[in-house]
């Protein structure tokens, strides 16, 4: 009798842990926690986010992609005609990431600056390094060409080794299924010190300039420069460089970019030297916050009424 009633509780037990997983992942779900964007993983480009997707993760911060990947809701080419366009290149400062709402984000607070007759179209992951942007381009070579002006932002170790996949819970390839899982794996795991990931990974402002990066870097700017076409560099300072507190290898990028800033269509904004610009639009250590997103398009904008 008494090992029928431990079994019932077994099972009563066992049921009970079962509904409450199924409540979790079903409340996950609702909740928009899995409603991110996935990626494509390939050699050349490290990753990239896939076309044509849109959602909105915890139902509130919606994000979209085009069907050239890019982070708008313009489609290429057809939203391209009678547009001055711009194309927008960088990482994850670009990219911005799940915190934020797709109006709040760089390419959208641009083009809401430039007016109407403008078109941005925003390049970018997190993460991704010049190498990894330079590969973009490649696969977008008509927008990079066709556009108006093309600004790029640049940080410190940018000019490093192409940026790989940091795997399928930071750059999933598919639809994550199992909500309760992925949130296991990429959140509690850590707090037993076994940390997969980061979305946005620090950057190594250390990493010295590749080479193949720089030749490869000089070969797709003259590209632009062979039909006269303008593009605008942005180098983009994180706190501690801002601040001086650690400032070496911003000086390096800004000594690498003065080789060719000041030259024929091509400008650039050291972002460090900039009245408009200070500590207090970051929200961490280098990604901009809303209000940052908005001072930033604003300096960039002047640029196009100089």
């Amino acid at each position: 009798m008494k090992k029928t009633k431990n079994g019932t509780w077994f099972k009563f037990g066992l049921i009970a842990i079962v509904l409450v997983g199924l409540a979790i992942e079903i409340t996950l779900h609702a909740l928009g926690a899995v409603d991110f964007p996935i990626y494509d993983i390939d050699d050349k480009i490290g990753y990239v986010p896939k076309a044509d997707q849109q959602g909105s993760f915890l139902n509130k911060h919606d994000w979209v992609l085009n069907n050239r990947a890019l982070g708008t809701v313009h489609q290429w080419p057809a939203d391209s005609l009678n547009k001055k366009n711009v194309m927008l290149i960088g990482d994850s400062i670009v990219w911005g990431g799940n915190p934020l709402k797709q109006k709040d984000k760089l390419g959208d607070q641009l083009e809401k600056r430039l007016g109407s007759n403008f078109a941005v179209w925003p390049a970018s992951a997190g993460g991704w390094s010049i190498a990894n942007e330079i590969e973009m381009i490649k696969r977008n070579l008509d927008i990079y060409q066709q556009s108006s002006s093309v600004i790029w932002f640049i940080n410190s170790g940018d000019f490093s080794p192409l940026a790989e996949s940091a795997g399928s819970l930071i750059h999933p390839n598919g639809t994550v299924i199992c909500a309760t899982c992925f949130y296991v794996q990429k959140y509690m795991l850590p707090k037993l010190g076994i940390q997969i990931g980061m979305e946005n990974p620090p950057i190594d402002t250390s990493a010295d300039f590749d080479p193949k990066i720089l030749k490869s870097f000089s070969d797709i700017v003259s590209l632009r420069l062979k039909n006269n076409k303008r593009i605008v560099f942005v180098i983009y300072p994180n706190t501690d460089e801002l601040l001086k507190h650690d400032w070496l290898g911003y000086e390096k990028l800004v000594e690498q970019m003065n080789s060719i800033c000041g030259t024929k269509n091509i400008e650039c904004i050291d972002l460090s030297k900039d009245q408009k610009w200070n500590a207090s639009f970051y929200r961490d250590g280098i990604h901009p916050s809303v209000e940052g997103n908005k001072v930033l398009s604003e300096i960039i904008s002047q640029k196009f009424k100089s």
